[in-house]
């Protein structure tokens, strides 16, 4: 019997339609697509920003530490981003986390990457987060806020916590920077610390201009050291400030 060219090269389903047979093993090889993924969206509170680090918690106070953009780091810093209570008169700033895709939002489209830090992270230099911290504190006293340092990841502000606040001396001409730790800190810088008589807290007083507030966030650092677990890991909060914003 003459051998037919096409009995090894072609296939008949049931339907009778031929089936090219690499095409079908092609097809066999190609690996399912995987469904897409939902985001997994967190509101949290941010930290101070530490270089360019940021720190966000969620409402049961579990913190990530992530690498973000410079932008976004200034927009902390500079309490551009979305407002929550925080109690006792305090409001802190919030983000949206979306866990599968990395990615910080604000609540008004805008969005930044996130890369979680790890050991291999570099430090940050102790002069940009110096100067990070002048920034704090200059923008607050122009907005006519008081700045505070607390535990991260709480709902509401409480002690232990060292605030910063521009205020008029008594003449109502000259702005000073005050700077008060609850309760009394005296230890290194401190140690010349007026306290209150009622042991309340204890204060440091300097005439203001952007110099003194940048040396002001240095003595919020310190005190800090003594009440969290590091310098990416310290609760941003915010409150009016008697005397309105400074105009310097």
């Amino acid at each position: 019997m003459a051998r037919d060219e096409h009995s090894e090269s072609t296939e008949l389903p049931a339907d009778g339609e031929p089936v090219d047979p690499a095409k079908s093993s092609a097809d066999e090889r190609a690996p399912a697509e995987e469904p897409q993924q939902d985001p997994v969206l967190v509101l949290t509170t941010v930290a101070l920003p530490y270089g360019n680090r940021l720190t966000t918690y969620d409402s049961a106070g579990n913190g990530i530490i992530w690498h973000v953009p410079a932008e976004l780091a200034a927009r902390v810093a500079t309490g551009g981003l979305p407002r929550r209570e925080a109690g006792e008169g305090c409001s802190t700033q919030c983000l949206v986390v979306d866990q599968n895709a990395s990615t910080l939002r604000g609540v008004q489209g805008d969005s930044w990457p996130g890369e979680l830090v790890d050991e291999n992270s570099l430090p940050v230099p102790p002069s940009e987060f110096q100067a990070r911290l002048q920034q704090v504190l200059v923008s607050a006293a122009r907005r006519g806020e008081s700045v505070v340092f607390a535990g991260g990841g709480q709902l509401e502000m409480r002690p232990p916590c060292v605030r910063a606040t521009a205020l008029l001396d008594e003449d109502e001409q000259t702005w000073l920077s005050v700077i008060e730790a609850f309760p009394p800190f005296l230890q290194g810088p401190w140690s010349d610390a007026q306290v209150e008589e009622d042991l309340s807290c204890s204060i440091k007083t300097a005439v203001l201009d952007a110099e003194t507030l940048g040396g002001g966030g240095v003595l919020m650092l310190v005190a800090a050291q003594s009440f969290t677990p590091g310098p990416d890991q310290i609760g941003l909060f915010f409150e009016q400030a008697p005397d309105g914003p400074w105009p310097g």
